[in-house]
């Protein structure tokens, strides 16, 4: 009879149905990443904010502000302990790489934040900073999206793998 490992009792740990809705919410956090990629260029061209500049980015902060940041504790909640607690020594540091990564990307938007949230205020909008602000958000994009990978290729289906009996990383 070939080893497997028992399935944990659900109490903080994730089950299916948990990680398809972690999935699901990595789509709004990919269009919003979208929404700030095509941002850059209108405020390059525009030099001045326009409606529409301000409403993108008032959904950025809104997002970045509060569903993303749930978003993260949700899968620290229910994610990593069952890389932690059923996917042996490479679980262990696949949860422990995520949730480094999680703070860089609160890190990543601290620093962000200041110039998104007053654009989406209404404030001044300094174009001599612009390329800087630009840099950043370039920078936190592709933490967010390369975190976002990574838990598609390798956290959501390892968790899954164990979740059904699968034996553990090395």
């Amino acid at each position: 009879m070939p080893y497997t490992t028992p399935r944990p009792h659900h109490d903080a740990l994730a089950d299916e149905p948990a990680i398809a809705a972690l999935d699901g919410e990595h789509e709004r956090i990919e269009q919003m990443l979208d929404v700030l990629r095509g941002l850059v260029p209108r405020l390059t061209v525009a030099q001045t904010p326009d409606a529409r500049c301000r409403a993108d980015a008032a959904r950025i902060v809104e997002l970045f502000d509060g569903d993303e940041p749930a978003h993260r504790a949700r899968e620290e909640r229910l994610l990593f302990p069952v890389l932690r607690r059923l996917g042996g020594r490479g679980g262990i540091a696949l949860a422990a790489r995520l949730e480094a990564e999680h703070d860089l990307i609160a890190r990543g938007w601290s620093q962000s934040r200041p110039a998104m949230a007053d654009l989406a205020a209404g404030g001044p909008w300094a174009a001599e900073s612009a390329p800087l602000e630009f840099e950043r958000w370039r920078d936190f994009a592709i933490l967010v999206t390369t975190h976002m990978l990574a838990e598609h290729g390798a956290a959501f289906p390892t968790a899954l793998a164990l979740l059904r009996g699968a034996p553990p990383l090395a």
